[in-house]
């Protein structure tokens, strides 16, 4: 995709069975949108890393504030023809850290169930968004 710049190779940290990520900038307006079902899936330790983050003051994240965080962070998701997750691309944040804890938290979600592909786009790319609001 011509749209992805300045990929750089994460990896989520979830465990063994945690799907690759990658970092990227673009404009991804034109990519369907993914089909989202379940709830929210941020366990209290990722919540508590977000927080530190915020309240560090080390990410320069827009959103993440002290006293409070209201973060929007896209994501797109290739798959391929049946079914099965190829890459993971979230929007760049400049904060690795943050961008991890968004990586693990997709991976549980991918791990669940909880996104498909519509089936309208021959690459099998979609976009989505991970938000995230907290006020201390």
């Amino acid at each position: 995709m011509k749209a992805l710049i300045g990929l750089g190779l994460l990896f989520a940290a979830t465990g063994a069975s945690a799907q690759e990520f990658e970092v990227a900038s673009g404009d991804w307006s034109n990519i369907p949108r993914i089909i989202h079902r379940g709830e929210f899936m941020m366990d209290d330790r990722m919540m508590a890393r977000v927080d530190r983050l915020a309240s560090a003051g080390t990410c320069s994240v827009p959103g993440l504030r002290r006293n409070r965080i209201d973060i929007n962070v896209p994501f797109l998701m290739q798959f391929s023809p049946d079914g099965r997750v190829l890459r993971i691309v979230l929007q760049n944040t400049g904060c690795p850290e943050l961008e991890a804890v968004i990586g693990g938290v997709l991976n549980r979600k991918l791990q669940a169930g909880d996104y498909r592909p519509t089936g309208e786009n021959q690459e099998g790319w979609y976009r989505g968004d991970f938000r995230y609001i907290s006020s201390s």
